[in-house]
């Protein structure tokens, strides 16, 4: 739960039981409060990771255009490419294994942040910790009364529907003859895929979608809090892992990114479960410890680039594991020699799919652990500071960094010629998110979109 403090907008979870502002306010001071720099120079660089993965994400899909590099395949580092791909910048090999790891570690450990800054909100309808009895039960009641018959009537329904042609024609919409043009909007004058190409497309772009997890998550935590701690975790599991066996996040246009919602799901439901003596421990870590964490960290980064340029490593198979928005059918493309047009729905490719997701569930909490253990406990100026305004680093980086991208044309020079040079490939994918990222986390960029990212709506809305 939040409240106002002094202007400032309060996370009432606070490790230490003090009232501590999450996001600062234009104007707002932090009399009588008191903030964990830790935990904020934790947000300032899991944020900065997520600018400038974005922007390697789309200089690296600009490049492999141009190079037309394989499925799961290296970058060409000169000519005598077998493949016909063309020769990268010496650089790439390294910029992609960096977007790898952050990749696999960013999000994850914001979940896993945000987790742990809701667990107020787990802690207040819970009964023996003096709860609302009355809330939590009615809470409890919807989801056996409701949320449990609608999971099994669908998913009984759905295994009719596979295994009957005859009622899935009947239950196609408009008809049998119209649903075959779902998912092909060329040509279709009726039927659903007519309509989302006629019709205005709310959902698909995904620039605020963390924002839309953390309310589907923190609904689902009133009625996780009464559960025990081990169905808290199968189902958060089954979750995480089951959804890759559905269409949910490819359907509709990856829908609201149902798939890396549910996906990422464990992360936040680990965060719940991080006590405070677990909190402090990895906070107050000693130099060694620190020393050991920055390790694994630098063994992290060269694993993925000796592996990735090398083929040991699907870099594409990781990028969509990231993602977490495509359906296992196509995780049996795991290497150059496998990748093939089409899906593979059999129980081995599945299994292994899921195995894999399961695995990466394990590297993304080992290393993004250690990767935060390295991080400073004590203030730092500019990084702490910035540490507080993260929705606003979140919310504008986006636009900002592709606006600035597209202005200096940098997306025309790395999709034509020989691409971007190692200075290009530093300067946009490094320092210029870097240095974007940080501007849309300080306390001028806050002022002027206060009212974009952190509205108060006051009583206009609220009696």
């Amino acid at each position: 739960p939040l409240s106002s403090i002094g202007g400032a907008v309060v996370d009432m979870s606070a490790a230490d039981g003090e009232s501590k502002p999450l996001l600062q306010r234009p104007g707002g001071g932090e009399r009588g409060t008191t903030r964990d720099a830790y935990l904020d120079n934790c947000k300032f660089a899991l944020m900065i990771l997520i600018g400038v993965g974005h922007s390697l994400q789309w200089l690296l899909a600009t490049e492999d255009r141009r190079t037309g590099r394989l499925w799961c395949g290296a970058d060409a580092l000169d000519d005598s490419s077998e493949d016909g791909v063309a020769p990268s910048s010496a650089v790439v090999p390294a910029l992609r294994a960096l977007y790898t790891w952050s990749n696999a570690i960013a999000i994850p450990m914001f979940c896993v942040v945000s987790g742990r800054l809701s667990r107020s909100l787990v802690a207040s309808c819970r009964i023996e910790r003096g709860g609302d009895d009355g809330a939590a039960e009615r809470l409890r009641r919807v989801f056996e009364q409701l949320v449990v018959p609608f999971v099994t009537f669908q998913a009984l329904a759905c295994a009719v529907y596979e295994t009957s042609p005859a009622l899935r024609d009947a239950l196609a919409p408009g008809g049998g003859s119209q649903s075959s043009s779902v998912g092909d909007t060329s040509g279709a004058t009726s039927g659903p895929a007519a309509e989302a190409a006629k019709t205005f497309d709310f959902w698909t772009p995904h620039v605020s979608w963390y924002l839309a997890a953390l309310a589907l998550w923190r609904c689902v935590s009133v009625v996780t809090a009464r559960m025990n701690d081990v169905a808290v975790w199968i189902g958060a599991l089954a979750v995480g892992i089951g959804v890759g066996f559905t269409n949910t996040g490819a359907a509709t246009g990856f829908f609201l990114k149902w798939g890396t919602i549910w996906g990422n799901f464990p992360y936040f439901v680990l965060g719940t479960f991080v006590e405070d003596e677990h909190y402090r421990r990895l906070r107050d870590a000693s130099g060694a410890l620190k020393l050991a964490c920055g390790t694994i960290t630098a063994v992290a980064l060269v694993v993925a680039w000796c592996g990735l340029s090398h083929e040991v490593l699907c870099f594409d198979l990781w990028q969509w594991e990231a993602w977490k928005s495509s359906p296992f059918v196509h995780y049996n493309q795991f290497t150059v020699e496998s990748a093939v047009e089409g899906v593979d729905a059999s129980p081995r490719s599945l299994f292994f799919a899921a195995c894999f997701r399961a695995f990466t569930y394990v590297y993304a909490v080992v290393v993004g652990v250690a990767f935060l253990g390295s991080l400073p406990r004590v203030h730092v100026p500019l990084v702490t500071d910035s540490g507080t305004r993260t929705m606003y680093g979140y919310l504008v980086h986006a636009p900002a960094l592709l606006a600035l991208l597209a202005l200096n044309g940098v997306f025309q020079s790395a999709g034509t010629g020989g691409g971007l040079g190692v200075l290009g490939w530093l300067t946009w994918g490094v320092l210029a998110p870097v240095a974007v990222t940080e501007a849309c986390m300080t306390a001028p960029v806050a002022r002027v979109f206060w009212w974009l990212c952190e509205p108060k709506l006051g009583k206009w809305v609220w009696r």
